[in-house]
């Protein structure tokens, strides 16, 4: 089904919830299990964009594309692009806030914060440059290339997908009514893309050019511990203690026709990759086999590298 501007679209995948559960430990067992996925695409023109675009006829369309690629193929593609216009931003980590012991503190409180530095990058890629980038992504047999649906945008206005798959956790229990109740609470893990463009002036019948806004974040759950509480039942009960680590990388450039956007995060994952591979003929031979053939699994680190390429498209007179 193609994808339209003018109306929002959204794309909802659902897995119910776990309904009402009587035990704490039960829901502590089956909670990590059960993930609510939800994939959405939607765009808010507003009147007077819409009519101002509708006017000249202009809008954009965005082909995104998410690349998760090994060390290798990410050192190769770096490698292939101008260094003078690599982009980078580092954000510190932030200092530890201490607490005013003088004012009024509740009997027991605890903040848990985990601080690491962030850095992002982008490069304007041209159109043999892309293909190059991509090339590389399709070729190596360590990544992979997702393509997302295209975005249709209007001049100033936003568009915006996600997808997330949302975790539910027990990370706590309470007494009521004689009874014990878990505490659950939902994280979400995936990404979602924001973006904005707005046209420059250009002479009649020219593609203009556009600046390109967007901001990407990348939700993940890093580790589950568990923990266990004493004084609310006669038994300890045990609790999830997620991990999450929410990324956010922000890039805004100035971009041409047929230029496109290349915004790595700096986020990686761990990912297991085919199962046992070999040479197609030599280990195939009776006694040889063994001796041409590679045990799988393997565990390889992949770096996500997103890719925005926008085309203006003019409606002829």
């Amino acid at each position: 089904m193609p994808y339209r501007i003018l109306v929002p679209l959204w794309l909802c995948l659902v897995a119910a919830l776990p309904g009402n559960i009587a035990s704490g430990q039960d829901v502590a067992k089956s909670a990590a299990t059960s993930i609510f996925r939800q994939a959405s695409l939607s765009t808010s023109p507003s009147i007077v964009n819409a009519r101002r675009s509708a006017s000249d006829g202009t809008q954009i369309r965005v082909t995104v594309q998410y690349l998760m690629v090994d060390s290798k193929t990410r050192n190769e593609i770096y490698a292939g692009l101008d260094r003078q216009s690599i982009i980078s931003s580092l954000q510190p980590p932030r200092d530890r806030e201490r607490v005013d012991l003088a004012q009024a503190l509740p009997r027991v409180s605890m903040t848990q914060t985990i601080h690491a530095p962030a850095r992002v990058t982008s490069y304007t890629l041209s159109s043999t440059e892309f293909n190059d980038v991509l090339s590389k992504a399709v070729a190596s047999p360590d990544s992979w290339v997702k393509v997302a649906p295209k975005l249709f945008l209007l001049d100033g206005n936003d568009a915006e997908m996600t997808d997330l798959v949302q975790r539910p956790f027990v990370i706590g229990f309470q007494a009521k009514d004689q009874s014990v109740e878990p505490l659950t609470h939902v994280l979400d893990e995936g990404t979602r893309l924001r973006m904005i463009a707005n046209f420059s002036d250009a002479e009649p019948g020219v593609p203009p050019a556009m600046e390109l806004q967007c901001e990407l974040t990348v939700m993940r759950i890093l580790d589950v511990k568990t923990d266990t509480v004493f004084g609310i039942a006669d038994e300890p009960l045990t609790t999830q203690v997620p991990v999450q680590q929410i990324t956010t990388a922000s890039a805004s450039r100035m971009l041409a026709s047929g230029q496109s956007l290349l915004i790595d995060p700096h986020v990686s994952k761990a990912r297991a990759i085919g199962p046992e591979v070999g040479n197609p003929i030599l280990s195939k031979l009776p006694y040889l086999n063994k001796t041409f053939r590679n045990a799988g699994p393997r565990t390889v680190e992949q770096h996500m590298i997103l890719l925005l390429q926008p085309s203006i498209e003019l409606e002829s007179p």
